[in-house]
């Protein structure tokens, strides 16, 4: 009988080195399903989101070939809680039921390891489809610095980060807190030993 592979949910704060861990991951030979790339997908014109989106906030968040603009999206919830919430409720149980399909598929594919990043890994009740949890931490300061460098201002990035749990909340569900104040090296080092871990379990 074939061993169950271990679905490993990675989350954190916004921009505290989940895809820098996400990429480590996929070097170890994990398949990494991204829920920024699903919930993108599911807000495409052809999957259920696009309506329920579109028909919650209207017209002005789409672009001028009528598709969702997500920058204009994203002005409109993270300032206003209350709308936040609104959209999640729209699109996680979309993106739930879709992460859940692509881990059965992994799973019949022969996928040892399977990892679903999600920053809204709690809000969007994903914790039921995972194994464990890995939480990535980095300095608020270092946060910022990453965001700006991005393009965001420093008001929307301070926004962005106060719309999210707290670090220390995150880290309180964690069965594991990668720290990502290190340098890559020893960040890589870290995880290659975690999943080496896992594996010989």
């Amino acid at each position: 009988m074939r061993k169950k592979p271990t679905v490993i949910g990675l989350t954190g704060v916004i921009a505290s080195g989940k895809s820098e861990v996400s990429k480590m991951l996929e070097q170890c030979g994990a398949i990494v399903l991204n829920a920024d790339i699903v919930g993108h997908e599911m807000l495409q014109r052809n999957r259920n989101g696009y309506g329920r989106v579109v028909g919650s906030f209207g017209t002005g968040i789409l672009d001028r070939k009528g598709d969702v603009d997500r920058r204009k999206l994203a002005k409109c919830v993270f300032s206003d809680r209350k709308a936040l919430l609104r959209l999640n409720s729209l699109l996680h149980p979309l993106m739930v039921e879709e992460i859940s399909a692509r881990i059965r598929r992994a799973c019949g594919r022969g996928a040892k390891l399977v990892v679903v990043e999600a920053a809204v890994l709690f809000e969007m009740s994903a914790r039921k489809l995972v194994d464990e949890v890995w939480v990535t931490h980095a300095t608020e300061g270092s946060i910022l610095k990453r965001l700006i460098k991005r393009g965001m201002q420093p008001i929307e990035a301070l926004s962005r980060l106060a719309s999210q749990n707290s670090p220390d909340e995150f880290m309180r569900r964690a069965n594991r807190v990668i720290n990502c104040n290190e340098s890559i090296l020893r960040t890589r080092l870290t995880v290659s030993l975690a999943v080496k871990d896992i594996l010989l379990r």
